[in-house]
């Protein structure tokens, strides 16, 4: 089973750098648009460049619905594996049971074989069930991945429509970026704008 929080970060990357370069013509934004604006995109500061920068470090830590989908991964991951162990020790059990009793001479020949044969094909089942259990997570995990470029992609479109960058890339811990000036920095007015909203989305579904 591979590692969620991995298959998280590399979307979640794909997400803020290059995939998301926004181009505008440099069109002003009228009044009525920002009086018209989301108010998770319309209150945070953006400085006067065509140019910011997000990092992902700090959106990966703090972004709520990260957190709440790393979760439910992680859980689901922890089901999956107890599934298996527990079937993979009661096949154990089974198979040195049978090693004994043929040991033993305590069964026929034909029953020996015909408790190999329930052991192979019981073999089988596990392997398959690992198989159709990992398949499952992985698609989960890629509609959860989904869902998570679409939050920050239609957040940063929002954002974008009242403050007019040209380009909105990222910062990690050792990435390529070796240099950005911090007012160019817009992670905690992202992080506060997305939280906003996704608070509003888990409230809309409480209801």
């Amino acid at each position: 089973m591979k590692n969620v929080s991995l298959g998280l970060n590399v979307v979640l990357t794909v997400a803020v750098i290059i995939l998301y370069v926004l181009h505008f013509s440099g069109s002003k934004t009228t009044e009525n648009e920002a009086v018209n604006a989301d108010a998770t995109t319309e209150n945070v500061a953006s400085p006067t460049s065509n140019i910011v920068y997000v990092n992902v470090d700090s959106l990966l830590t703090n972004y709520d619905f990260y957190t709440d989908m790393r979760e439910v991964l992680m859980n689901k991951q922890k089901s999956i594996e107890s599934n298996i162990s527990n079937k993979a020790a009661t096949f154990e059990r089974k198979m040195r049971d049978y090693q004994m009793k043929v040991q033993k001479q305590l069964v026929t020949r034909r029953q020996a074989e015909e408790m190999e044969q329930q052991l192979t094909q019981e073999q089988q089942g596990i392997v398959k069930l690992r198989d159709d259990l990992s398949r499952q997570f992985a698609q989960e995990e890629m509609l959860m991945n989904k869902q998570l470029y679409d939050s920050i992609a239609s957040f940063l479109n929002d954002y974008n429509a009242i403050h007019k960058n040209q380009y909105v890339i990222s910062t990690t811990v050792g990435g390529t970026l070796l240099y950005a000036d911090e007012k160019y920095n817009i992670t905690n007015a992202v992080i506060d704008g997305l939280n906003q909203r996704y608070g509003k989305e888990k409230t809309e579904e409480a209801k």
